[in-house]
């Protein structure tokens, strides 16, 4: 566990590098905003991520927050394709592959829910996004109360 909370540690630092370099994925986190103060039995996130090369949203997310001495697994449970109007018409017409002919569909939103929301403080909600392309991270710190 150690090992992969170092490795994770790692990633986390040059997620920056990783996502714009080896990973076509364009994404955000829109709720809860960045260091919001959000009661743990309401803990919801929302947001929306896509795959560069295909416009298809990514098959799988798994999702870590930080403590004192680590970064902790925390199951959730998540909705794919939410309808996003808004990223469909800020992204129509763009593209990251080579040949220009990007298809991007409407519905690249998600909901994320913890059925075990992490405890009460300053925590950094970590995702991981998986494709066929490669992996991104995003993360949002919050202020978790009861």
């Amino acid at each position: 566990m150690l090992t992969r909370c170092l490795v994770l540690a790692l990633v986390l630092v040059t997620t920056s590098t990783v996502t714009a370099q080896q990973t076509p994925l364009r994404g955000n986190i829109d709720i809860p905003a960045q260091n919001a103060v959000v009661s743990r039995a309401g803990l919801y996130l929302a947001g929306w991520e896509f795959d560069c090369q295909t416009g298809q949203q990514p098959y799988g997310v798994s999702a870590f927050y930080t403590t004192d001495t680590g970064i902790v697994p925390v199951p959730v449970v998540v909705k794919w394709r939410v309808y996003r109007p808004d990223v469909y018409q800020a992204f129509a017409g763009f593209s990251c592959d080579q040949n220009g002919s990007l298809y991007l569909s409407p519905f690249t939103g998600w909901h994320l829910y913890f059925p075990e929301p992490p405890p009460v403080g300053q925590r950094t909600l970590i995702l991981q996004f998986s494709t066929s392309a490669g992996i991104s991270y995003r993360q949002v710190s919050v202020d978790l109360r009861d």
